[in-house]
């Protein structure tokens, strides 16, 4: 294949990249490690938002949560399956899952969210005088370890 430039990744960086050389008349090759059904990396995923644990909405909206939930949802998630072996290739990912989810257990709203129990703002911000307040979407754990938006 001729391609004008080459793109290594296929995430929503590289895709981006690749729309803006082909507008400008390019050929554009991406050349990504996934296969075609996993195509915009990690945007792939509705990962927008904040993932946050047993945060003050969560507990306003009755919903139960807890690190144990975050985390078995996490692993459910990932669906880590090498981690035997001499180099288990997996452990890492693991290690940066279990310390991302620990994080968001123990993250506060920032000053100025409109999330219940987040402090005001220290001083007059950008964040303090938008025209209407910006609703926050935070990640609920369920019962049966599926996550819904709030």
């Amino acid at each position: 294949m001729n391609a004008d430039v080459i793109v290594i990744g296929g995430g929503l960086a590289g895709l981006v990249a690749s729309d803006e050389i082909a507008r400008a008349g390019k050929r554009v090759l991406i050349v990504e490690q996934e296969n075609e059904a996993n195509l915009g990396g990690q945007a792939h995923w509705p990962f927008g938002g904040m993932f946050l644990v047993d945060s003050p909405m969560q507990r306003s909206l009755g919903v139960r949560d807890s690190f144990d939930l975050a985390w078995q949802d996490w692993q459910g998630s990932a669906a880590w399956d090498r981690l035997d072996g001499e180099h288990p290739e997996d452990e890492w990912a693991q290690q940066w899952g279990r310390a991302y989810v620990e994080f968001a257990a123990t993250a506060t709203p920032c000053p100025g969210s409109t999330s219940p129990g987040a402090p005001a703002p220290a001083s007059p911000s950008r964040s303090s005088r938008r025209l209407a307040p910006q609703p926050s979407q935070v990640w609920c754990a369920s019962p049966s370890g599926t996550r819904s938006t709030a």
